[in-house]
């Protein structure tokens, strides 16, 4: 298992986004939601990584789709 400390706070961040992204669609903020949920896709796409990588699986994923 590949942890590294700084990991907890990319979850953190990610959770941080989700609750962005809901008080922004609550607010009717269409530029804070649309920033919110790119935000929260870039963040999303980092954790498949990250958790890909606790598990040595990136290595696969990455021969599977041709990056490697």
């Amino acid at each position: 298992m590949n942890f590294d400390p700084f990991d907890i706070f990319m979850i953190l961040f990610t959770v941080l986004s989700v609750f962005a992204l809901l008080r922004a669609v609550q607010h009717k903020n269409k530029f804070a939601a649309g920033f919110s949920a790119l935000v929260l896709l870039v963040f999303l796409f980092t954790d498949l990584v990250m958790v890909l990588n606790w598990f040595n699986a990136l290595d696969d994923v990455m021969a599977a789709i041709g990056l490697a």
